[in-house]
């Protein structure tokens, strides 16, 4: 009976077999397909977050930066170094103010004829001065200091102007380089001249020669 049970069951086992063949035929190939929809789902999400990453870049690169805009001339004047409050010179004859670039004040005497000489000159520099001269000077005439006149002759090079100044008249011959600002003051039988001259980038010769004129305080 045993043998009969087996001869049965063989071609039953046999059909099994072949119809689970088929079920696994037929699942491999959809679970192939899900394996790769799989796939093209994860390649279509990381090109989308590639590309938004890429619309972000462009658009940070295109659109203006926000904030506080800092303009060349503010950064400049916040990294320039504050400027040196301005000296004063105590002259027998008169006092005057001076540009604090102006660190250093001797006294000298260059001509026989003056009253007094003064030298200002900067430690930081040896392309900027003020000399100061104070002399007799009976006619009152600008011309007939020699300084002047070299100056008045020299008309390619020297333009000349003049300016009111406590009610007196201040003559005052500017370099045509910008690099020279002499004036020529006359006052009760004396005459002022002061002679700013620098070369150095930054420095506005006209702007000295202005603090000083405006400044002066006679004492006789």
């Amino acid at each position: 009976m045993s043998d009969h049970t087996d001869d049965n069951l063989g071609p039953q086992y046999a059909a099994d077999l072949h119809r689970q063949g088929e079920v696994e035929t037929a699942v491999k190939p959809a679970h192939k397909r899900r394996r790769w929809l799989g796939r093209l789902t994860g390649l279509v999400f990381v090109g989308m977050v590639v590309g938004l990453a890429v619309i972000g870049m462009l658009k940070f690169a295109n659109d203006p930066v926000s904030g506080t805009t800092v303009s060349a001339k503010s950064l400049k004047q916040s990294t320039d170094p504050t400027p040196a409050p301005p000296g004063t010179l105590h002259g027998l004859y008169a006092s005057m103010n001076y540009p604090g670039v102006f660190n250093q004040v001797s006294q000298v005497k260059t001509d026989a004829n003056a009253l007094e000489q003064y030298n200002l000159g900067s430690s930081t520099t040896y392309r900027r001065t003020i000399t100061v001269d104070i002399s007799s000077f009976p006619t009152g005439k600008p011309h007939d200091d020699s300084n002047y006149r070299l100056r008045e002759i020299q008309s390619a090079t020297y333009m000349p102007s003049t300016k009111t100044v406590n009610g007196e008249t201040v003559y005052i011959m500017t370099k045509n380089d910008a690099s020279e600002v002499s004036w020529f003051w006359p006052h009760a039988g004396k005459l002022l001249v002061v002679a700013v001259t620098t070369t150095q980038p930054g420095d506005h010769p006209a702007d000295f020669a202005t603090l000083v004129m405006n400044s002066v305080r006679w004492n006789s």
